[in-house]
């Protein structure tokens, strides 16, 4: 049976599986897996599924019960070779520790380095790429600049372009062009009726003859006391008392 420590510690171990997994599926998701985000999360991963695995496997191990204490009497040259082998266990550790501290340093600065040749790779991809879209354009813009200096060079050597050439040439109408002769007709005709009406009312206003009562009337000359009627036929004036008549 395992006891409450041991579980509370696996526990806290599947948690930590758990979040390593996460953190490394969210750098390769921007990533490559030679990033030192993706190594260093990668990393972190193995060493939790580690230690869970421990963890799992000293729970899983039998429980035996308590060694019994028994006394043993040993001799001088016992204790020294006991003691010797202690001396060279404790070396055998130490050296073993330096190696891992070693090994630890080792491996953070080799990913270390691997990181840094990616960025660097990375960095000169970009710049090499840039390099080249711009030559692309240098190479399009002199391409253009080149086919321009042919034609016109093919121009001048054939002699045209100097030459001026005629599409269109002028030449002389068969008939005259003539405005509308109704048009102008209608127009004159129009302008003499006006001519011809002011003409009249300018001249009946100017005109002092004496045509019937009105103009009596109007001038003011005398009071009218007879009119003789028109005559008929060829007669003009109409025979009165020895006179012609009274105006």
């Amino acid at each position: 049976m395992v006891d409450p420590q041991t579980q509370a510690l696996i526990r806290q171990a599947e948690d930590e599986v758990t979040r390593a997994r996460r953190r490394l599926s969210e750098a390769r998701a921007s990533k490559t897996d030679n990033h030192p985000d993706v190594v260093s999360a990668r990393s972190r991963l193995q060493a939790a599924e580690a230690n869970l695995a421990a963890l799992k496997a000293n729970a899983a191990a039998p429980v035996t019960a308590p060694p019994t204490r028994v006394k043993v009497v040993l001799s001088d040259s016992d204790k020294q070779r006991l003691r010797a082998q202690l001396v060279a266990i404790n070396e055998s550790l130490e050296k073993a520790r330096a190696a891992a501290a070693a090994g630890d340093g080792a491996a953070p600065a080799t990913n270390s380095a691997d990181g840094d040749r990616i960025v660097a790779l990375e960095t000169e991809w970009t710049s090499l790429t840039r390099s080249v879209n711009s030559a692309r354009q240098r190479s399009a813009g002199l391409q253009r600049l080149l086919f321009s200096a042919n034609m016109l060079a093919t121009i001048e050597s054939s002699g045209e372009a100097g030459r001026m050439v005629i599409s269109d040439p002028p030449y002389k109408p068969t008939r005259p062009s003539k405005r509308g002769s109704r048009r102008v007709g209608a127009a004159a005709a129009v302008l003499v009726m006006l001519l011809g009406a002011g003409l009249a009312v300018a001249l009946a206003f100017l005109d002092d003859r004496v045509y019937d009562a009105i103009d009596l009337e109007r001038l003011r000359i005398g009071k009218l006391t007879h009119v003789v009627p028109k005559a008929g036929g060829g007669a003009r004036w109409s025979v009165g008392k020895g006179e012609h008549g009274e105006r």
